[in-house]
């Protein structure tokens, strides 16, 4: 800048458009640190508005972060080793088999399963029935972290909805039989460590009849305790 004829300093270019730049940086930053504490409409009906907010929050950001995605309900997965009755438990805690159980005494369960309880029908989760699928929702969230991290998703996934309502305030994932030689698998090890991870308590069930405890599966829950 440079004095006028008055020997006075000029205001330097462009001051206001400086200004009113500064004014929309400054406001787009308080924005974003009041948007965690703002409950979209759709949440203020939800039965846990918290939970809904933080998933509202949450879906901005890149799905590989790794976070804890909040259904509302208490996560629980049954896993541990092959044919060790897994799948067995779930039934007693029913009262039932489930619709899509399998039971032998080789490995059966080859998918990922989430029960959703509560519902008025017994059978993987019908495609409208938006209610029971959100309760799964973190399936999907898990495939996406896994398609980033290994180019591939988890196929074996299903979505099983469940008359019990003993238990209609949780939510239970029937996890395959850990097996060795899936370790080196990118997409299966992947998603089996991220649902873990996202899981609020692990029921672990293992047969001794199969040696120790695998490392690998061990070392899925340095996290948990």
């Amino acid at each position: 800048t440079a004095k006028n004829r008055s020997n006075q300093w000029s205001s330097p270019p462009y001051r206001n458009a400086i200004h009113i730049l500064l004014i929309v940086l400054y406001t787009a930053l308080i924005f974003l640190h009041m948007l965690p504490y703002v409950t979209p409409i759709h949440c203020k009906s939800d039965k846990s508005p918290s939970c809904c907010r933080y998933n509202f929050a949450i879906d901005k950001f890149d799905q590989s972060v790794n976070m804890n995605y909040c259904s509302g309900r208490v996560r629980i997965a049954f896993a541990g080793s092959w044919s060790t009755g897994k799948t067995s438990i779930i039934n007693a805690l029913l009262g039932h088999s489930y619709s899509t159980a399998q039971i032998a005494p080789v490995p059966s369960t080859d998918k990922f399963i989430c029960l959703s309880l509560g519902a008025h029908y017994s059978d993987p989760i019908q495609s409208d029935d938006y209610e029971r699928r959100k309760h799964c929702d973190l399936m999907s969230h898990v495939n996406d972290v896994t398609q980033k991290m290994c180019g591939n998703n988890q196929p074996n996934v299903l979505d099983v909805a469940d008359e019990n309502t003993e238990f209609q305030d949780f939510v239970f994932f029937d996890m395959p039989g850990w097996q060795a030689e899936y370790e080196n698998d990118c997409t299966y090890s992947s998603f089996y460590q991220q649902l873990i991870e996202k899981m609020d308590f692990v029921y672990v069930v293992w047969d001794v009849n199969h040696g120790k405890i695998d490392d690998k599966f061990a070392s899925l829950f340095k996290e948990k305790a």
